[in-house]
C-alpha cells in the first residue's frame, strides 16, 4: 500500500487539534440518516462551538454536533448521508448481496448454502436454511455465510458489531478531513489511511472492497482486457479463481503447480498462502515451523534481513535487493510482484507495504487483525489450514471453521479481495459464456428460466412450444439436422438451410437480444448443400449428409433416407425399416441383423461404404488400388480444367490440350467421361454460372453437387448453376474426400 497508515485511539489526538477527555478525534465518526446531540469540547471557555445546520463533524472546539445512525456516513458540510453499497455477487448464485437485495432465487427442490450456491442437498440429502440469514447454523452441520471482522452471528442469523468504541463508525467507513483521511472501523479499533495528495490520492468510495479507502484523485479505473490485478486507480480489476494466478497481463491462469509443504512443521506457512497450522496463545511460529515460547530471544547478530529465530524480522532489503542465504542484501535482478497483495514480500527482498500497528501481514501479504486472547494466533480474518479445506477464524472470542469440500467438491479456502477475509470459493471455471440457463461445467447452473420459458440445449431460455401443430417447437424454434423449424402464429414454418448453402444455428443478437434459431452463412469454410436433382428437377434434400458434417434433415418415425428423400417404410420393426441390405449414407454404412440396429464408420479402416453385386447387400469395402496413384481429385470420369481433359489413365495423371486439336473440352454423358468435342457454339452465351455443354445448352456440364477441384478452384453445382470459389483466397486448399465430396479446407 503506497498510503501511509495510523490507527486512531480514543487517546489519540491529531496534531494541531484540541482534545477532550470524552472526544479525541476532530472530525468524529459518522454513520446515518438520524443523529444524537452533540458534545461540547473542554477548551477553558475561550471557544465558541458552531453547529448551526449541521448534523455531525466538528463543531471546532474539539467536540462533535452529532453522531450519524448506522449505513450513513457524515460529509463536509456536516449533514448524514446515505452511504454508497456496491452489491457483491461474484461467483455466487444465490444468497445476500451485501446491500439488503439477493444474489439470486433458487429453483425448486434447491436450496442456497452459505458459498452463494445452490445445492440439492449433498450427499447428505439435507437441504440448507439460511432463507433470511448471513451467518449462523443452516441446519445441515455448516454456516450460512461468515461475518466481517469484529463482527458476531447473532441468534438470528444476522451479523451484528458494537462500534460504540469506533464512536459509530463501522466497516465500511467514512472520508474525514476534506476527503484526506480515510477512517473505518476494524474488530474494535478505528482504523484511519492518510491519502497523500502528492501523489494524487483522495478518500472515496472503493466499490471493490466496499468501504472507504484512498483511490487517485479524477482517475478513470483502466481493465480493458483485464480480469485481475491492479486498475490504475487504486481498485483491482477482479479476483482470479483460488487455483489461478494473476499474471503481468491481468490474465487469469490455471494452476499454479503449487503444493503445500507442511512435513515436520507445526505452524508457518504451506509454501502455497497457506498455513501449516496455528500455535497457541503464549507461543509464536518459529523459523524452521514450530511453536516457541514467546519469551524467545530475537538474534541478528551480522543479519541484514531475513528471519530473528523468534518469527520476527532482522531487516527488510532494497526493491533491487533481495536476502541470501547468509542473511545478507545483494543486488537482485528480479521483478517485484505485489499483485493481490497488501503487505509483505515482493519476491525480491523488497516490501509491498507496511500494516497498521493494530494489524500484521500474513504469509499471503494480507492485513490481518490479531485477535489474542482464547483465539491465541488466529485472526479474525481467518487462515486457511489442512492444505486450504478448511477456513479458521475468531469469531467473538471464540474459534470457528468451516470444512469448505462441505459445499461442494471443488470449494476451497481462500482469500476473497471484496470482503478482505478468508472463506469457502469454488474453484471450478464454470462455463456460461453466452449462456442464461443449463449446466455451468461446476455442478450447478448458469441461470433459471421465467416459468413461461424452458432452457434449450444451448443454454437459452426460449418460450415454450406453441402447441397446436407446432407441438413443442416454440417461436424461437429449433435445429433439426440443418433443417430450420419454428412456430409463428401457430403454424410451423420449416426451412432447410442447406438449400441455400447455409448451416442452421443459434443467434443470441437476434429478435432484440433474446435470441433464436435462424439459417446463418457456415464460418468454417464449409458451404453446406441440400439439393439434389429428382427427375432433372433441383429439390431439397429432406435427411442424409449435407456434406459439412452435419444432416440436412431428420426422418420422422416410420421413414427411411433414401437419397436425400424420406420414405415411408410402410413397415414398423426396430430398425425403422432398414432391412438386410441396408445403406451407405456419408460413408456411413447402417444394416438391419436379427431386428437390431447397426451402424459402421467405413472411413475409420480407410474403406468406402459401396453396394456389392456378390453379396447382394452394401458393405464395407477396400479402395480399389487403380486409381490411388491419382488421388481423389481426378478420377477416370476426368475433368475439365481450362480448355484441357485431365483424368486418370493407369493410375497416372494425364492432360491432354483441346485447343491445340481445335476442339472444346467437355462432358460427354454418353460414356460419362470428360473428352474434346467439337464446339457447339454456345459458349459465348452463357452465364459465369453455367458452361456450354454438348448438347448446345447451357448447364452445369457433368458437375454435380459433390462437386470437383480445378487446380485449387472449388466448382460444384446446384439448382443447374455453378458455385466457384477460389480456395486460396481463404488460404486454403481445394481437396475431395474419399467419399467424392469436393471442398475448401
Amino acid at each position: 500500500m503506497k498510503s501511509i497508515l495510523i490507527v486512531l485511539s480514543l487517546s489519540f489526538c491529531l496534531a494541531a487539534i484540541g482534545c477532550t477527555t470524552s472526544q479525541t478525534i476532530t472530525d468524529p465518526p459518522g454513520t446515518t440518516s438520524g443523529t444524537s446531540s452533540g458534545t461540547g469540547g473542554t477548551t477553558g471557555g475561550t471557544c465558541a462551538s458552531n453547529c448551526n445546520g449541521k448534523q455531525c463533524g466538528p463543531d471546532l472546539c474539539g467536540g462533535f454536533c452529532g453522531v450519524c445512525s448506522a449505513g450513513s456516513a457524515c460529509n463536509a458540510q456536516g449533514l448524514c448521508q446515505q452511504k454508497a453499497c456496491s452489491p457483491k455477487c461474484s461467483g455466487k448464485q444465490c444468497g445476500p448481496n451485501g446491500c439488503g437485495g439477493s444474489c439470486g432465487a433458487c429453483p425448486t427442490n434447491t436450496a442456497c448454502n452459505g458459498a452463494g450456491q445452490c445445492t440439492t442437498g449433498g450427499t447428505n440429502n439435507c437441504l440448507p436454511n439460511c432463507i433470511g440469514k448471513v451467518c449462523g447454523d443452516d441446519g445441515c452441520g455448516n454456516l450460512c455465510g461468515k461475518c466481517h471482522p469484529g463482527q458476531a452471528c447473532n441468534l438470528s442469523g444476522q451479523c451484528t458489531a458494537d462500534n460504540s468504541a469506533c464512536g459509530g463508525i463501522d466497516a465500511i467507513g467514512e472520508c474525514q478531513q476534506d476527503n484526506t483521511i480515510a477512517v473505518t472501523c476494524k474488530a474494535g479499533k478505528l482504523i484511519a489511511v492518510i491519502c497523500d495528495p502528492a501523489k494524487g490520492l483522495i478518500c472515496g468510495y472503493n466499490a471493490i472492497k466496499n468501504k472507504y479507502d484512498c483511490i487517485k484523485s479524477g482517475c478513470s479505473p483502466s481493465c480493458f482486457g483485464k480480469q485481475c490485478g491492479p486498475d490504475g486507480c487504486g481498485g483491482l480489476c477482479g479476483q482470479c479463481q483460488p487455483n489461478q494466478n494473476c499474471n503481468s497481463s491481468g490474465k487469469c491462469q490455471t494452476g499454479s503447480g503449487c503444493q503445500p509443504s507442511c512435513a515436520n512443521k507445526q505452524c508457518g506457512p504451506d509454501g502455497c498462502g497457506g498455513l501449516c497450522g496455528i500455535c497457541p496463545g503464549g507461543q509464536n511460529c518459529g523459523p524452521t515451523g514450530l511453536c516457541v515460547s514467546s519469551n524467545c530471544t530475537p538474534n541478528c547478530v551480522s543479519k541484514q534481513c531475513g528471519s530473528d529465530g523468534c518469527s520476527g524480522s532482522c531487516g527488510t532489503c532494497k526493491p533491487s535487493e533481495q536476502c541470501n542465504a547468509g542473511y545478507k542484501c545483494v543486488a537482485s535482478g528480479c521483478s517485484p510482484n505485489c499483485t493481490g497483495k497488501d503487505c509483505g514480500a515482493d519476491g525480491c527482498g523488497g516490501s509491498c507495504g507496511l500494516c497498521p500497528q493494530s494489524q500484521n501481514c500474513d504469509v499471503a501479504g494480507h492485513c490481518v487483525t490479531i485477535a489474542g486472547g482464547s483465539c491465541g494466533n488466529l485472526t479474525y480474518e481467518g487462515a486457511c489450514t489442512n492444505n486450504s479445506k478448511t477456513v479458521q477464524w475468531c469469531e467473538n472470542g471464540a474459534i470457528k471453521q468451516q470444512d469448505c469440500l462441505a459445499y461442494g467438491p471443488n470449494f476451497v479456502c481462500s482469500w476473497v479481495a471484496a470482503d478482505e477475509y478468508y472463506w469457502c470459493l469454488n474453484q471450478c471455471e464454470a462455463n456460461c459464456v453466452n449462456k442464461e440457463c443449463g449446466d455451468n461445467g461446476c455442478g450447478s447452473n448458469c441461470g433459471v428460466c421465467a416459468d413461461d420459458k424452458t432452457c434449450n440445449n444451448v443454454g437459452q431460455c426460449k418460450t415454450t412450444g406453441g402447441g397446436g401443430e407446432c407441438g413443442n417447437i416454440s417461436f424461437e424454434g429449433t435445429c433439426e439436422g440443418n433443417t430450420l423449424k419454428y412456430c409463428s402464429s401457430g403454424s410451423l414454418i420449416t426451412s432447410n438451410c442447406g438449400q441455400y448453402g447455409k448451416l442452421c444455428k443459434w443467434n443470441s443478437a437476434a429478435n432484440n437480444g433474446s435470441g433464436w434459431y435462424e439459417c446463418q452463412k457456415s464460418d468454417t469454410g464449409c458451404t453446406p448443400n441440400c439439393i439434389i436433382s429428382v427427375d432433372n428437377q433441383s429439390v431439397p434434400k429432406e435427411c442424409g449428409d449435407d456434406g459439412c458434417g452435419n444432416a440436412c434433415g431428420v426422418c420422422i418415425a416410420n421413414q427411411v433416407c433414401d437419397e436425400g428423400l424420406c420414405i415411408n417404410t410402410g413397415v414398423i420393426n426396430d430398425c425403422g425399416g432398414i432391412g438386410d441390405v441396408g445403406k451407405c449414407e456419408a460413408n456411413i454404412l447402417t444394416y438391419c441383423l436379427n431386428g437390431n440396429l447397426y451402424s459402421q464408420d467405413c472411413g475409420a479402416t480407410d474403406e468406402i461404404c459401396e453396394y456389392d453385386d456378390l453379396l447382394g447387400t452394401n458393405d464395407c469395402s477396400e479402395v480399389d488400388d487403380a486409381g490411388t496413384g491419382c488421388g481423389n481429385a481426378v478420377t477416370e470420369k476426368g475433368l475439365c480444367i481450362g480448355n484441357s481433359v485431365t483424368e486418370c489413365l493407369n493410375s497416372s495423371v494425364m492432360s491432354f490440350n483441346c485447343s491445340e486439336m481445335g476442339l472444346y473440352c467437355m462432358y460427354d454423358p454418353s460414356i460419362s467421361e470428360y473428352q474434346c468435342l467439337t464446339n457447339p457454339g454456345c459458349e459465348n452465351s452463357c452465364s459465369a454460372e453455367q458452361r456450354c455443354q454438348k448438347d448446345g445448352i447451357c448447364g452445369c456440364d457433368g458437375i454435380d453437387v459433390n462437386g470437383v477441384c480445378e487446380n485449387n478452384t472449388l466448382v460444384w453445382c446446384g439448382g443447374d448453376k455453378l458455385t466457384i470459389e477460389d480456395c486460396s483466397q481463404d488460404l486454403e486448399t481445394c481437396l475431395v474426400s474419399d467419399t467424392g465430396f469436393a471442398n475448401c479446407q
